[in-house]
């Protein structure tokens, strides 16, 4: 009977303290996979992987190779934007999934932590992971005419990056006032958004706006007008926009 209940009680144990297995990436790309792909992983596991960039300024991006298979609501992966789960998440997912979009980082690590409980095991997942030197965007502008456009617009392929956060001032002589007018307009609708913010009106903000209509034309009440182009965590080749402004008398 004494064997049997220490039996129990090691069986126990060791499904409780079945692994934190934590691992430090730092070569600029790589692999990543649950654990025996592609063939069942094992249950009660915690894997982690911190993928850290060479430096401040670089940015991660990962992607799927092959399916996505694990225990719907009770295995999961999830992408956090940083080194701890503290960090905001960009991704989490259980299930089965067939679409699979490409994952960037603001900042220039990134956690990816995958969890599993006792049941019937799947194939689990395999990504591909490389860095690279974040794309520069915004700025002043202070020239009498000039253009403002996506990262990358309007190169071949002009697509523009995932987690680009661009801030533009035009700023005009305070006697002029500013005209913004897009000619080219592609956008992931809802997701990626362009706003038109004017400092001296009462409510600053002109528009806020994404998907495939160029939209009208943008006279400043001052001398100001601002432009911040923010897109999602997800890739979709889409190309972007650009604009033309320009300063006239008040």
């Amino acid at each position: 009977m004494r064997c049997s209940i220490a039996y129990v009680i090691v069986v126990a144990v060791s499904h409780l303290v079945t692994g934190l297995n934590y691992v430090i990436l730092t070569d600029p790309d790589g692999y990543i996979s649950s654990p025996n792909y592609p063939f069942e992983y094992d249950d009660y596991v915690d894997y982690r992987w911190l993928i850290q960039a060479p430096e401040f300024n670089y940015r991660i991006i990962v992607y799927f190779m092959g399916n996505f298979t694990t225990k719907t609501g009770f295995d999961r992966l999830t992408f956090y934007d940083g080194a701890t789960t503290s960090s905001p998440v960009m991704l989490d997912w259980s299930g089965h999934e067939y679409f699979y979009p490409w994952i960037t980082s603001r900042t220039d690590k990134m956690l990816i932590q995958f969890t599993s409980l006792r049941g019937q095991s799947e194939n689990g997942f395999k990504l591909r992971y490389y860095t690279e030197k974040k794309q520069e965007c915004g700025g002043s502008l202070t020239f009498p005419s000039g253009t403002i456009a996506s990262p990358g617009f309007p190169a071949d392929p002009h697509y523009y990056d995932n987690n680009v956060d661009c801030l533009w001032e035009i700023v005009a002589p305070l006697d002029q006032k500013v005209i913004l007018q897009f000619t080219n307009f592609t956008t992931e609708p809802g997701r990626d958004t362009v706003t038109v913010v004017d400092p001296a009106l009462s409510n600053p903000i002109v528009m806020i706006h994404s998907g495939r209509i160029v939209p009208p034309v943008t006279v400043s009440q001052g001398n100001k007008l601002s432009v911040r182009f923010q897109s999602d965590a997800y890739m979709h080749d889409i190309p972007g926009f650009i604009a033309e402004y320009s300063m006239i008398d008040q």
